[in-house]
């Protein structure tokens, strides 16, 4: 049998990155390697030196990164655990995701829809629970920064995962949002769930042209939590939006506007 040749320029998954990625989730080296359709040993001979190929290191390194993608595995093979080694990985895996907020807020928002929601409103929910938690509470709900594209789809790394691994419902650990944040997701949820696709795109097409303003060069790939809070104030006060309750006053104040004008060109 030839032998294959790998390349020693690719950086591939190490076993102490392997070791991590199995305490993580809490799953044993032969339950993982099932639950991946991997030979029972695969693992346990990459933790003693074998080298994987890039393509299963590629696959266990997404795995680490992204917990949904790793569900997706898990739940599409929980036949081949026992159930308590399958109830300790997801509980772990549900752990992970309160680790990031914004994949928490992601995975609520999931949750309340009962797992019937695409990625694109996902991603306006988001954007709008950010953007008036720092209007309103002066308070971001996480860190990350919203990324300038062409379509309004400010945290990618999110929007892709959902894409490729879809919008399923993973229980969440209690309190894994504060009640203040959540409070600001249901309103956001509820606002726009009177609005469809194009009505929600005409909305973000218009406070896009402003926000990009904010931008000190054309180049510049973020606009800071800083520029929304900002516009957002702005819109707050203009829309007489005083606490999350009132959010729904803005959508159909600035719609309507919209479509005045829309009318009058």
């Amino acid at each position: 049998m030839k032998k294959e040749i790998i390349d020693s320029s690719i950086s591939l998954i190490t076993s102490e990155e392997i070791l991590a990625l199995l305490e993580e989730y809490k799953i044993g080296r032969k339950p993982l390697a099932k639950v991946l359709g991997w030979g029972e040993t695969t693992i346990m001979r990459y933790l003693k030196g074998d080298t994987p190929t890039p393509e299963y290191s590629d696959k266990l390194r997404r795995i680490a990164a992204d917990p949904a993608y790793y569900y997706k595995i898990l739940s599409a093979n929980a036949d081949k655990l026992t159930d308590v080694a399958y109830k300790k990985s997801l509980a772990s895996l549900s752990a992970k995701m309160t680790s990031s907020r914004i994949l928490a807020a992601a995975q609520y928002v999931i949750n309340r829809s009962g797992g019937d929601i695409s990625a694109k409103r996902v991603q306006a929910i988001l954007y709008y629970s950010q953007a008036f938690s720092l209007a309103i509470h002066d308070r971001e709900l996480f860190s990350e920064e919203f990324m300038v594209s062409k379509v309004l789809m400010p945290y990618p790394d999110v929007y892709n995962s959902m894409r490729q691994n879809g919008t399923r419902i993973i229980e969440l650990p209690k309190n894994s949002i504060s009640e203040d944040d959540r409070t600001v997701i249901d309103s956001i949820y509820n606002a726009l769930d009177w609005y469809g696709p194009e009505a929600i795109r005409i909305i973000t097409t218009r406070e896009r042209s402003f926000l990009y303003k904010s931008r000190t060069s054309p180049a510049q790939k973020y606009i800071s939590k800083e520029a929304l809070r900002q516009y957002f104030i702005t819109i707050s006060k203009k829309y007489n939006v005083t606490k999350p309750a009132e959010i729904n006053s803005y959508f159909n104040q600035r719609l309507k506007e919209i479509t005045n004008s829309r009318k009058n060109d």
